[in-house]
C-alpha cells in the first residue's frame, strides 16, 4: 500500500513539473521585442476625412463601419459596426448588401519576427447575438491566408480568433495542415460574454522549417485557457510574422450566420510584444 501511495505521489509531482515547464516555455518569446503598437493604415479615409487629405486611398475594407474615438494612429479605442443582416463581406459585396465589419492589415515595420504575443481588449454590445459565429483580429504572415485558401507552407498563415454559438471562443488558424477551412484551436476553452470588457492574448511561435514544433497559447482575461504545441506554420525561414490582421465580421458565408440586429464591438489597446503585457494602455515604443 505504501509503495502504491509513493508511486502516485511521484506521478503527481512529475505531472506538476511537466505542466509548469510547458507554461514557462509558452509564456514568452525567446527573442526580446520592445512593445509594438499596431496602427490604422495612414492613407485610409478614416484619417483622410480628419485631415482633409482627399487623395488618400481607402485601405480599410468596410471603413464606413469604423469609428476611431481618439483619432489616434495607433489602435487605441475604436468601434466596429455590423449592420443588421450582414455576414461574410465577400457575400455582401456580391449581393450588393451593406458590408459588415472591417478588414485591414497593420504590417510590422521590422519584419522577421518568429514569435510574438498579441494582446487587445474588446467589448461586445449588450444586444450582441453570437448567432452561429464570426471572426476577430489575430496575427498573420505572408499573404495572411483566409477564406478557404489553405497555406502551402510558403505563402502565408493567419491566427484570427472566432466566436461560435453562445460566445464559445477559439483561434481560427489557417495552417498548411488545415483542410477545407481554418483549424479551430482551443475551441470551447473560454466563452465570451456581452456588455463587459475582455482581454485576449495569443502567443504565436513559428515552427522550425521541417519540424512540427510551433506553438499557440491563449489567455482569456489574464488566465491561460489553452496551449497547443506541435504546430506547423511554414516550410521556409522566409515566412515570418508580418503583423496584425484586423478582420472581423459575422460568418460563415451564408445568411444563417447573419446578425439579426445592428450591433457593435469596441476594441482598444492593441500591443504586440515578446512578453505578456500587464498594462496595455502604455505609450507607444514605435512599430
Amino acid at each position: 500500500m505504501k509503495k502504491k501511495a509513493s508511486t502516485l505521489i511521484a506521478l503527481a509531482l512529475s505531472l506538476h513539473v511537466a505542466t509548469s515547464s510547458a507554461s514557462d516555455i509558452n509564456d514568452r518569446c525567446e527573442q526580446n521585442v520592445e512593445n509594438i503598437y499596431p496602427t490604422l493604415p495612414e492613407d485610409s479615409q478614416v484619417f483622410a476625412s480628419r485631415h482633409g487629405n482627399r487623395r488618400a486611398q481607402d485601405n480599410i475594407k468596410g471603413s464606413a463601419n469604423l469609428t476611431n474615438k481618439t483619432y489616434s494612429h495607433e489602435i487605441k479605442d475604436i468601434t466596429v459596426h455590423y449592420p443588421a443582416g450582414s455576414y461574410d463581406p465577400g457575400s455582401m459585396v456580391r449581393l450588393g448588401l451593406p458590408y459588415g465589419g472591417i478588414e485591414f492589415k497593420s504590417k510590422l515595420k521590422q519584419p522577421g519576427r518568429e514569435c510574438l504575443i498579441l494582446t487587445y481588449e474588446l467589448k461586445f454590445d449588450k444586444n450582441f447575438n453570437f448567432v452561429k459565429g464570426g471572426k476577430l483580429p489575430g496575427l498573420y504572415g505572408g499573404t495572411g491566408n483566409t477564406g478557404g485558401k489553405i497555406p502551402n507552407g510558403h505563402d502565408g498563415f493567419s491566427t484570427r480568433y472566432i466566436w461560435k454559438e453562445n460566445g464559445v471562443g477559439a483561434i481560427y488558424a489557417y495552417l498548411p495542415t488545415s483542410k477545407t477551412w481554418g483549424t479551430a484551436i482551443g475551441l470551447g476553452s473560454w466563452t465570451f460574454s456581452v456588455g463587459q470588457w475582455h482581454t485576449l492574448e495569443q502567443l504565436v511561435k513559428l515552427n522550425t522549417p521541417g519540424r512540427a514544433d510551433g506553438v499557440i497559447s491563449i489567455w482569456y482575461d489574464k488566465k491561460l485557457v489553452h496551449s497547443e504545441t506541435g504546430l506547423t506554420f511554414r516550410d521556409t525561414k522566409n515566412l515570418t510574422i508580418d503583423g496584425l490582421l484586423f478582420s472581423t465580421f459575422f460568418g460563415g458565408n451564408n445568411a444563417s450566420f447573419a446578425t439579426p440586429a445592428s450591433t457593435n464591438i469596441q476594441f482598444r489597446n492593441f500591443v504586440m510584444s515578446s512578453h505578456r503585457i500587464a498594462n496595455t494602455s502604455g505609450q507607444s515604443a514605435g512599430n
